[in-house]
């Protein structure tokens, strides 16, 4: 009984917490004026969508996080999509929502969501997207210096630096918990919610480059708690380099720009690959993503076996 009431608890936050992410990108999709919003002023919004697939896959909701991941993804690429298309983007944006609420009232009344719903959707929104034509390969542009080490309000970086050092420390003792135990519910969820808080921190500040690194690790996080991955050595290496190059961009160290403009799209890529469920490759490249510290760790777990 006790544990039933505890999951109808947790559950019952779960809907306040979606709720009112919903009630928020309601009134960002229906305007006071009754106007059309342009999409410039709506992809700000996907950080809500993001807090409900969040929050609905680390309770095993996958209707309601496929749902948010389909709205985070449409709010995230809006300024992509035509002129043309976006009156149909808004409607089904706003159908989404709806069928998120209906869906998170099943659920707050004790029932089992309705995944041919989310499905649905996930043909309506791409088709917003129409494949592009095959292009011949180029080299990638290098990140911009100033996405890298922005000019921030220098009393909220002070006070976002002492933070982050902290979480950041609390995020490498984790890996090192993990990497002795790589199934530890606790730990795993701790460290989910350091890399959420960190993300969260950071945009506060407008911190971007940040955000966009720990975003993947907290979605690497996500999955492996819905067990759709498993913290592999490789995987744990991949996000103690996250922790590191966190670091190095929270210093804004300037000789270090050269370095970031190769190593944070490297490490946003592998943790892409990981959250897709592909398998790492072991390679020269892959080890050196692994971060020393775990690396140290992994050595020790080697010579006990």
């Amino acid at each position: 009984m006790g544990s039933e009431f505890d999951r109808q608890g947790l559950v019952d936050i779960f809907v306040t917490e979606a709720s009112e992410a919903l009630d928020v990108l309601t009134k960002a999709f229906h305007p006071s004026d009754g106007t059309m919003p342009a999409s410039s002023q709506l992809q700000a919004q996907y950080v809500w969508a993001h807090k409900i697939r969040g929050a609905s896959a680390l309770y095993g909701y996958q209707g309601l996080a496929l749902m948010g991941s389909l709205l985070e993804s449409t709010l995230e690429e809006a300024p992509s999509i035509e002129a043309s298309l976006w009156p149909k983007a808004l409607e089904v944006m706003r159908g989404v929502v709806v069928s998120l609420k209906a869906q998170l009232k099943v659920v707050a009344d004790g029932g089992t969501e309705d995944l041919e719903v989310s499905a649905q959707w996930k043909g309506e929104v791409a088709g917003l997207f129409p494949s592009l034509p095959a292009a011949a390969p180029s080299e990638p542009a290098l990140l911009a210096p100033d996405y890298l080490t922005p000019t921030l309000d220098a009393g909220g970086l002070s006070y976002f630096i002492s933070e982050a050092d902290e979480y950041l420390q609390i995020m490498e003792s984790l890996l090192h918990c993990l990497c002795e135990d790589s199934k530890d519910e606790e730990t795993i969820y701790r460290l989910y919610g350091m890399a959420h808080t960190l993300k969260e921190s950071a945009h506060t500040i407008g911190f971007t480059v940040v955000c966009d690194v720990a975003r993947p690790v907290e979605d690497c996080m996500i999955a492996v708690r819905g067990g759709e991955i498993s913290l592999s050595p490789d995987v744990l290496g991949v996000i103690g380099r996250a922790v590191e190059v966190i670091r190095l961009l929270v210093h804004q160290d300037g000789g270090k720009v050269a370095q970031l403009q190769h190593e944070v799209p490297d490490v946003t890529q592998a943790l892409a690959q990981i959250c897709s469920g592909k398998q790492l490759t072991v390679s020269a490249q892959a080890a050196a993503v692994i971060s020393p510290a775990v690396q140290v760790v992994m050595a020790v777990r080697r010579f006990r076996s």
